[in-house]
């Protein structure tokens, strides 16, 4: 039963960052409840979404780096919406070197993506 489960964070420094990428909209949020069910390790994010925390990813406000979450969430974004104008080429190179170039990509229909 799901109220058998235990989800916890790792001692830091244990784990490698390995990002879990995709498009917004393609279900990584969903995902993470997966990941966090299966292997009872929270995952991360570069974001630090106080809405994503206050619903269960207890993960999602450590440093992303810290090596205390299995996965870290990041999207890479390729439409223009102002308020992104900061994730340029350079910041998605960074994200990438972050990584280690290590992670999982999600993969949804884009067209199901883009409308969710």
């Amino acid at each position: 039963m799901c109220k058998d489960l235990l989800t916890r964070l790792v001692k830091p420094g244990t784990l490698e960052t390995r990002a879990l990428a995709s498009y917004p909209g393609s279900g990584n949020t969903w995902i993470r409840y997966l990941i966090e069910g299966a292997s009872g390790i929270f995952t991360g994010s570069v974001y630090s979404d106080g809405s994503i925390f206050a619903a269960g990813h207890y993960g999602e406000k450590r440093n992303f780096d810290d090596g205390s979450t299995i996965l870290q969430k990041t999207h890479h974004r390729s439409i223009y919406v102002p308020r992104f104008s900061n994730y340029t080429l350079e910041w998605r190179k960074n994200v990438i070197k972050d990584f280690g170039g290590r992670g999982v990509l999600v993969i949804r229909n884009p067209f199901k993506a883009i409308l969710s």
